[in-house]
């Protein structure tokens, strides 16, 4: 599942929060999240690394994995839509 789908997933799971670490792996720890790369890793992995011990929300979840996922996931490093990217060219397109 890609990254961007997660939270709709964690809404869809009908869980209640507040939910400890714990807990949340035990019931969505199993959704690998695909990166562009083909390398998946688990909500588990992600969730493994440091998180806080209870999530309140389906949102508070979601924020936690992004934060801790493998940057392959989330895709290229310092990419900014507003502006030069590192290693671009400087030729403004005006």
């Amino acid at each position: 599942m890609r990254l961007q789908k997660l939270p709709s997933e964690l809404e869809d799971r009908d869980l209640d929060y507040p939910l400890t670490c714990e807990e949340a792996i035990d019931a969505v720890g199993e959704v690998e999240l695909e990166p562009p790369d083909d390398v998946e890793e688990t909500v588990e992995e992600a969730l493994s690394r440091e998180t806080p011990e209870t999530f309140h929300s389906a949102q508070e979840l979601y924020e936690a994995v992004a934060a801790n996922v493998d940057e392959s996931i989330v895709g290229r490093k310092m990419y900014d839509d507003r502006g030069p990217n590192p290693g671009d060219v400087d030729d403004p397109a005006f």
